[in-house]
């Protein structure tokens, strides 16, 4: 979670001279990232490099292993100079804020698609279609349905992290790096012995600014799911394909669960929306 937001504040900390550009959909996806390995083995290629000073943002978990594996992998490579920082999320609301985050900025903003969320997971859409081999091969009203079980699960890993590491790591909850990136980044900054650039308190301003509508379209899924379940006039407009199955998912929570079965079309009004809920 903001490993390239994280990465960039560090770099520029130790050294001023480097300048990065906060991006138009708030990422800061403007640079490479020093050492960004995507799973256990990208980390043994990748930490053999000989930089004198480098930052490492490891996904996690990876389709190949889960936090405590990465840790381990990582743990032949520290020093006594290793600082470690966890990024996790407290809540699923937390982690369903990191997954529109994933969504906003790699899915669209580096046109990855779809399937950096779906982690390569076939395993149960034959439940759908027996004919189906693969996540997008289903309709858009079956890939709601199917992502709003299969996500809980899978956003898990980033609520247990917070247990799985040692009391060594300096650990930020991800939404109060979104609430107050000054303290927070200050907080990295500071643990990983190295001094604010100039600038620092402008840029946090900026960040902050940038990650809004992403803040303010969890808002908006929390008043959907307020004025839908209390039968209350409220409507809005298109929704993607996350935010429709995150809707999904926090009404089933709520006992309800909507009669999906060819709804390819999501309603923008909670009346329409309201109507087809059945109650469980």
């Amino acid at each position: 979670m903001f490993g390239s937001s994280i990465e960039s504040v560090l770099r520029r900390s130790a050294d001023p001279t480097r300048q990065f550009k906060i991006a138009n959909d708030g990422s800061m996806h403007t640079f490479k990232k020093w050492i960004h390995p995507e799973n256990l083995d990208h980390i043994d290629q990748m930490m053999q490099r000989s930089d004198n000073e480098f930052v490492t943002t490891p996904l996690y978990p990876t389709v190949d292993g889960e936090l405590v594996d990465i840790c381990q992998r990582m743990k032949k490579y520290e020093d006594q100079d290793t600082k470690n920082v966890l990024v996790y999320a407290k809540s699923v609301e937390d982690a369903e804020i990191n997954i529109l985050f994933q969504y906003y900025k790699i899915v669209i903003g580096l046109d990855l698609g779809l399937g950096i969320l779906c982690q390569g997971a076939n395993h149960n859409i034959v439940n759908w279609n027996s004919n189906y081999v693969h996540w997008s091969q289903m309709q858009h009203w079956e890939f709601r349905e199917w992502f709003s079980l299969y996500y809980p699960g899978w956003s898990q890993k980033w609520i247990d992290s917070e247990h799985q590491v040692e009391s060594s790591f300096l650990k930020i909850r991800n939404t109060d790096l979104l609430a107050n990136p000054l303290v927070e980044f200050r907080k990295i900054i500071n643990f990983s012995n190295l001094t604010e650039f100039e600038g620092f308190e402008s840029f946090t301003q900026e960040w902050k600014k940038a990650q809004q509508y992403i803040v303010d379209e969890c808002n908006l899924l929390n008043d959907i799911i307020y004025n839908t379940i209390n039968n209350l006039s409220f409507s809005w407009n298109d929704l993607n394909i996350v935010s429709e199955s995150i809707i999904q998912k926090r009404l089933r929570a709520n006992g309800y669960e909507i009669r999906c079965d060819g709804l390819n079309k999501f309603p923008t009004d909670s009346e329409t929306l309201y109507n087809l809920l059945e109650k469980v």
